[in-house]
Parts: C-alpha cells; structure tokens; sequence
C-alpha cells in the first residue's frame, strides 16, 4: 500500500496516539504498533525504540512476526498474554534492547476477518497485565479497528484522488497538443480554398465552407 508524501503524517499520528492511548489505559512502560495490509504485508509501524533505521526496524519486525509474541497473535488472531518473559517462550528478546520488558500483552486488531495491526505493551515488572486490563484493551482494540480502517480509507481515497489528478493532467496535456495538430491542419485545409471566386457572365456563384469543428472531410 503506497503512500503519497502527505499521508504518513496523518496515518503515522493516527498509529502514535493509538500506542499512547494504551499505554495510558494499561500502565505500560512501553508499546508499540504494526500497522498490516489486506494480504498481511507490513505497511507501516511505531517500536518501542523509537527512531532508528529502516534497516533496523525492517530486520526487528520481521524477527518478531517470525518467532514473537506478536507472530503467535498474527497466527492465531488471539490476545497473547505473558506474565513472565523469562518462562515464556513466545517471547523475543533483541541483543541491545534498550529497555526491561518482564511482561507483554499483544493484541490483535481486526475489522471484520482483516487483520490490520498488531498493538504489543510491555512493562519491566512480570504480571503486570490483570485480566481486567486484557478485558479493558479487547473492547479498546474494537475501536482501534474502526480508527485504523478509517485511517487506510482515507489513505486510499488520498491515493485514488491524487492518481485521478495526474490522469486529468495527462488528458488536458493530451488535448491540448491535439488542438495544435487540428489547428495545423485547419490552417492547410484553408489554404486549399480559392482567396477569390471566379466572375462568369450569367452565373451568380456563392460561397459556404462548414467544417465539423476545426476540420472537415472531403471537399
């Protein structure tokens, strides 16, 4: 899912206050989101390690979508709760990680039977997550589901507006040469005319030249 330059802005603000959001709700030290397309493609997403490069991040996703937490629920489509990383084994943890995440809590967010994003919540205590939070953040990812949907709708419809403009502008730079190439040949065809009719003795003879627009046909 291709983006115009104006959209991440909206859609990577959408993704931010969604993982603030849970982080506020659960007490969470950290979250973070990946945002997935119809065919299960990574389309975008928000780590907990804040800005780093795409080769990192790219390489840290694909890892957790592989042997994760967050690749058990994308499997499963199911709340993953873990009370202890340490005895856990659906649990990744990166060489460098640069923050303690004893407990996790990932859900996934789905419209209908659409996947479209993996919210994950960590906190440096083990059995953080109450059973009441999970509850809270279930009904929560329901209305993330319709946030994020709207969010893909208007990138698409930003998409489809913006591949509709640069069509018009290839029609207008289209019609506009070929008024040119009419005009040139209006030009030839007038040249073909008489600049003055014949006077013959007993004949009145007059004039009429209607061409369909610029040109006509056989004449």
């Amino acid at each position: 899912m291709a983006r115009s330059p104006d959209e991440p802005e909206v859609v990577n603000v959408m993704l931010q206050k969604t993982v603030d959001m849970s982080i506020a709700l659960t007490g969470a030290n950290h979250g973070s989101l990946i945002l997935l397309d119809s065919d299960g493609s990574v389309v975008d997403s928000i780590l907990s390690r804040g800005d780093i490069s795409e080769n990192l991040k790219s390489s840290l996703i694909e890892s957790t979508l592989k042997e994760g937490l967050a690749g058990w629920v994308r499997r499963h489509q199911k709340v993953g709760l873990v009370n202890d990383t340490n005895t856990d084994d659906r649990w990744l943890t990166f060489p460098n990680q640069p923050y303690t995440a004893r407990s996790a809590l990932t859900l996934p967010i789905i419209s209908g039977e659409v996947l479209l994003g993996i919210l994950t919540l960590k906190h440096s205590q083990p059995n953080h997550f109450t059973q009441e939070i999970v509850e809270l953040m279930r009904i929560t990812a329901t209305q993330m589901a319709m946030v994020l949907e709207n969010a893909c709708l208007f990138s698409n419809l930003s998409n489809s507006l913006q591949s509709l403009g640069k069509a018009n502008q290839k029609i207008e730079a289209y019609s506009r040469a070929l008024d040119k190439e009419l005009e040139n040949c209006r030009q030839i065809q007038k040249s073909f005319l008489p600049r003055q009719l014949p006077e013959l003795p007993g004949w009145d003879i007059e004039e009429f030249f209607f061409p369909a627009r610029h040109v006509s046909g056989d004449f």
